[in-house]
């Protein structure tokens, strides 16, 4: 890994490189621990002193500005891919959660209570109670025959 040299360091700290110059080192002193520790200890020896702003807030809302264009800009790309997959993957997740809950209630025997519920409801002795049609015709028979007793009776 190539290192920054003391010169390029002093002058970025000078402002007397160019934009890609400039950017590039920033970059690089992003990435490596080396060439950070390199330039703070070039403006701690060297002396120089801090940039004076003139309007503290005005400066805090131009940074926050760029940075949440930024995020915005990068969150909306990756928001975008995270939602295809998510929807490609979605359904997996759902087979496995619906596999996992079916293989623990297969090994805690709740399967084979409700099978053994089912069963003994089958098993039960069926009461056969006779149809509402069946009712009725004994009842109709049975005033046919009391009809049949009241006439007989009353010829003899």
């Amino acid at each position: 890994m190539n290192h920054c040299t003391t010169e390029l360091i002093q002058a970025y700290i000078l402002d007397s490189l160019t934009e890609i110059e400039r950017t590039e080192f920033e970059d690089h002193a992003f990435a490596c621990d080396h060439c950070l520790v390199e330039y703070v200890n070039c403006i701690e020896a060297e002396g120089y002193p801090l940039p004076i702003l003139s309007n503290e807030e005005q400066f805090t809302e131009q940074i926050m500005s760029k940075i949440a264009k930024r995020d915005n800009t990068s969150t909306t790309a990756s928001t975008t891919a995270w939602v295809r997959r998510k929807s490609r993957l979605l359904p997996l997740v759902h087979y496995g959660i619906a596999a996992s809950i079916t293989l623990l209630l297969m090994t805690s025997g709740v399967f084979q209570g409700i099978t053994r519920l089912a069963s003994t409801i089958e098993e039960a002795p069926k009461q056969e109670e006779p149809s509402i049609s069946h009712n009725v015709m004994n009842k109709a028979l049975q005033w046919i025959n009391l009809d049949e007793l009241n006439h007989g009776e009353g010829k003899q």
